[in-house]
C-alpha cells in the first residue's frame, strides 16, 4: 500500500500531500473518513500502482466526499482495480471514470465496483448500484 487513508473522524481534506506524484509501488485506499470533504491534494497523482489485493484505488465510506473529480487529474490508466463504495454524496465521480483510458483488474476478479453512489455521465443522472 503507498497511501492508506483510514479511520479519521475528524479529518477534512488531505491539504499537505499536495507534492505527491506517483504511487507506482502500491495502491492507494481511503475508508471510513467520516469528515472528509476534499481530496483534491491529490490532483498531482499521475501512477499508481495496486495493493494486495490486486486494488489500485478505493475510496469508500466517505459520507461527506461530494466529489472525486479534481483529485487524481493526471491519471489515466489503473493497472488493479477501481472500488468506490457507501459515498452517499458523490456525485461526480464520471470525471475521475472518463480520464482513465484502462483499468485493471483485482484477485476477485473485478475491475470496477461502484456501489452507492450517483454517476454523471452524458449529462444524465444514473445511480449505479454494483
Amino acid at each position: 500500500m503507498c497511501l492508506e487513508v483510514l479511520k479519521n473522524d475528524a479529518l477534512l481534506s488531505l491539504d499537505g500531500l499536495g507534492a505527491l506524484a506517483s504511487c507506482a509501488k502500491g495502491g492507494v485506499s481511503i475508508t471510513n473518513n467520516a469528515q472528509l470533504t476534499d481530496i483534491s491534494a491529490l490532483a498531482k497523482v499521475g501512477a499508481l500502482g495496486k495493493d494486495g489485493r490486486g486494488i489500485s484505488l478505493e475510496l469508500s465510506h466517505l459520507p461527506q466526499l461530494a466529489s472525486a473529480g479534481a483529485a487524481f487529474g493526471m491519471l489515466t490508466e489503473l493497472p488493479g482495480a477501481l472500488h468506490m463504495a457507501n459515498n452517499a454524496r458523490m456525485s461526480t465521480p464520471g470525471q475521475l471514470l472518463e480520464r482513465l483510458a484502462s483499468v485493471g483488474a483485482a484477485k476477485d476478479g473485478s475491475s470496477l465496483r461502484l456501489h452507492q453512489l450517483i454517476l454523471y455521465c452524458a449529462q444524465r443522472r444514473l445511480q449505479v448500484r454494483a
